[in-house]
């Protein structure tokens, strides 16, 4: 928030002001007094808010009160109420990892991807690439797909069918959550490495 022109003598300096900030249902105009459907954002008095996913879609007002030495009491305060500025949108926002079934992975076997939990401006949407990594891969938070990992080709949905390609290697599954703010990955992968698909005694038998 900028404090904005003040008179008055003293002229108030920046150690003379205080912040309070407001989350309001619709925009409203700038006003000496708090208008409707506006209610106090709490823990927020500094000269900037940190903006959060209960936001979304709200309009922000701040509150910027002036305080100085006078000697006609009651005189040295004086507040006033911006304009508001939104609505608030939010980047998407990972609350649950993604994840997939059956955690246990084999050739041949159908992965079914959950996408998590995701908040933010609606509408998100979301994609899905599928990795084969290395049995040392790892993931983290800045690191959701490691160089180390390659794209399995032809897998952009929700299922996929593990390819003989990625037996002993972990398989890794991306999220992509976007909005007009942004977009976000997610991933999450196989703790341990793909095995061999088991081959049925009718199977076997046929062989030799």
């Amino acid at each position: 928030a900028s404090t904005g022109t003040w008179a008055g003598y003293p002229a108030p300096v920046a150690s003379n002001f205080s912040y309070a900030w407001y989350s309001c249902t619709s925009a409203v105009a700038s006003s000496s007094t708090l208008q409707a459907g506006c209610s106090v954002i709490a823990n927020a008095a500094s000269a900037s808010v940190a903006l959060t996913s209960a936001m979304v879609g709200k309009h922000l007002v701040a509150k910027v009160t002036a305080t100085t030495s006078t000697n006609k009491v009651g005189a040295g305060v004086a507040s006033t109420f911006s304009a508001s500025f939104g609505p608030i949108r939010i980047a998407p926002s990972n609350s649950a990892a993604p994840s997939f079934t059956p955690t246990s992975v084999a050739v041949g076997r159908t992965l079914v991807a959950n996408v998590g939990t995701w908040t933010g401006t609606g509408p998100i949407t979301t994609t899905y690439q599928w990795f084969s990594c290395p049995s040392t891969a790892t993931i983290s938070a800045s690191v959701p797909v490691p160089a180390t990992c390659s794209l399995i080709n032809g897998y952009d949905n929700i299922n996929l069918v593990v390819p003989q390609t990625s037996a002993t290697k972990k398989i890794l599954l991306a999220v992509k959550a976007t909005n007009s703010v942004g977009s976000v990955v997610k991933s999450a992968i196989s703790a341990a490495g793909v095995t061999a698909a088991a081959i049925s005694p009718l199977a076997l038998r046929a062989i030799l």
